[in-house]
């Protein structure tokens, strides 16, 4: 079940898009929660791909690993984060669809919390959602400008 769901239209083609959002090094240039995102490996980027990130939420700052499990080029990565703070596992998916000229970046994330912080599945989509309608505004900003 996904908690949050978003997605924007972004005057760029599907393949320049995926290959910028696949490169997680790039993050910290338009979501404003990841300070820094480090390639763990050399090796091309797909599944098992591992990224030692540094991220800040809700004020907090955190070190934690960010994993690709699903990589369909041109259409989809899902991403795991283990526990870190008061989430338990945060997951997320991109999604990518040409759409004439343009591509659809679809955003879908779940998340579980740590039993003190269980009521905050209550607010989580609204929350979630402004957060990732805001990177996902940012994406096509950068997207856009680099044409």
């Amino acid at each position: 079940m996904a908690l949050v769901e978003c997605s924007i239209l972004i005057d760029r083609q599907v393949q320049d898009i995926f290959e910028y959002v696949a490169s997680f090094e790039n993050y910290p240039k338009w979501n404003h929660s990841m300070l820094e995102c480090i390639r763990t490996s050399d090796s091309p980027i797909n599944i098992g791909t591992v990224f030692n990130t540094k991220m800040v939420y809700m004020g907090q700052k955190y070190s934690t690993p960010l994993e690709i499990t699903e990589f369909e080029q041109d259409r989809k990565i899902t991403f795991h984060v283990p526990k870190f703070g008061f989430f338990k596992w945060f997951e997320g998916i991109f999604g990518f669809e040409k759409v004439n000229n343009s591509t659809r970046v679809s955003v879908s994330a779940d998340t579980d919390f740590t039993l003190l912080f269980k009521p905050m599945l209550l607010i989580m989509p609204i929350l979630g959602k402004r957060t990732w309608a805001t990177h996902l505004n940012e994406l096509k900003k950068v997207m856009e400008s680099t044409k």
